[in-house]
């Protein structure tokens, strides 16, 4: 009943303060996970009503939802339930399962189905102890036709790239010996581009940077002797790495070419900027990082984020952009949506009413994102 109350109360808040345009530039729900300390849920926004995913009681804390470049299925991790144990600990792995949703705007969303479950014969204890299986979050290819993620078994000493093609069903192992780093969290982040998929290996004094093919043949292995967030991102000069080094905020970034093996500093105005997959950047929002702030950009000028706090150097999950460009959406420090419009008109999505206080957001999707060379202006 709670959380039946929280949803109604943000629903009317959201149908209250969002522009009309919004719900009718575009055709994608805006999807956010919501929760507090007990589990958190996902639930879709098409511009009418705030509707969650009833069909998965699993808990989504873990993972973070991707939608595929087109719009036509969401992919996410759930903890995975283990001898009908749901994990609770923090701070380490846990069981994770992978599931997909079919998209159906301007309505919702259809049944969601899992498409990577924990083995028959898993076990897990309450220690986190056990054998299971923990898994990154998803990533897609560009012709949202195959879904691929990294994954280990806790008594493994290697992870597996897993390539998931959505019309057939079929999963098929690419490679099996990706490293893991030692420790509580074991598994490097995953990243998709036309250039490869990057396995990206982050350590408090190194970083691992894997490459390999949509067929999972390696097409490069690099260490750098610091420690970086690493993405692809897409330069004049064709696909680069963007890598993000500090722990906080002011983030320092340089452009690594995985080919050549070289290291470029970004130029003084440049700085790496979100945009959605497939949009003009010459007539489109794009969110840019820069030393101080961050900032929604669009047509050489500059709006900033209100009260966004970037919990890492490319906070993708806690920023969205609308399908067609025109709006931003972002989760601030306190866990509230804000949306900014192209000439910088910020309007805040949740908040208390009816007495209500709805529980934070964690991290949205709207579109496709894709990291690329932009400018900032300095204030």
């Amino acid at each position: 009943m709670r959380r039946i109350a929280i949803l109604a109360a943000l629903a009317a808040f959201i149908m209250l303060s969002m522009p009309v345009q919004a719900a009718t530039t575009n055709n994608l729900p805006l999807i956010v996970r919501i929760g507090g300390e007990s589990s958190h849920f996902l639930a879709a926004w098409n511009g009418i009503t705030l509707q969650p995913f009833e069909d998965v009681a699993a808990d989504v804390r873990w993972g973070n939802p991707r939608l595929a470049a087109d719009g036509s299925y969401l992919a996410y991790t759930t903890y995975g339930q283990v001898n009908r144990r749901t994990p609770q600990q923090r701070g380490a792995d846990v069981p994770t399962d992978v599931f997909l949703v079919p998209m159906a705007p301007p309505l919702g969303f259809g049944s969601s189905r899992r498409i990577a479950a924990q083995p028959e014969d898993a076990t897990y204890n309450a220690d986190g102890t056990g054998s299971y299986s923990v898994r990154t979050n998803p990533v897609w290819a560009a012709d949202s036709m195959l879904l691929f993620w990294a994954e280990y078994s806790s008594t493994g000493d290697s992870a597996r790239l897993v390539r998931y093609a959505v019309e057939s069903g079929s999963l098929s192992v690419l490679a099996d010996d990706l490293p893991l780093r030692a420790g509580d969290y074991r598994l490097g982040n995953l990243h998709w581009s036309a250039a490869g998929i990057l396995y990206a290996l982050q350590t408090a004094d190194s970083t691992r940077l894997l490459i390999y093919s949509a067929e999972g043949e390696r097409l490069h292995d690099r260490s750098l002797d610091f420690s970086a967030a690493a993405v692809w991102i897409s330069t004049p000069q064709g696909e680069q790495i963007a890598l993000g080094r500090g722990d906080e905020p002011p983030y320092t970034y340089t452009l690594f070419a995985p080919e050549a093996g070289t290291l470029t500093p970004f130029e003084e105005t440049q700085a790496p900027a979100l945009s959605a997959y497939g949009v003009d950047m010459d007539y489109s929002v794009s969110i840019h990082a820069a030393p101080t702030f961050w900032s929604v950009s669009v047509i050489g000028t500059s709006h900033s984020l209100e009260g966004f706090a970037a919990a890492a150097p490319f906070p993708s999950s806690q920023m969205a952009l609308s399908p067609d460009g025109r709006l931003a959406a972002y989760v601030d420090g306190d866990g509230k949506l804000h949306s900014i419009s192209q000439d910088g008109v910020l309007i805040t999505l949740t908040g208390s009413i009816f007495g209500l206080q709805p529980e934070p957001m964690h991290a949205i999707a709207w579109s496709a994102p894709r990291w690329v060379i932009g400018s900032f202006f300095m204030r």
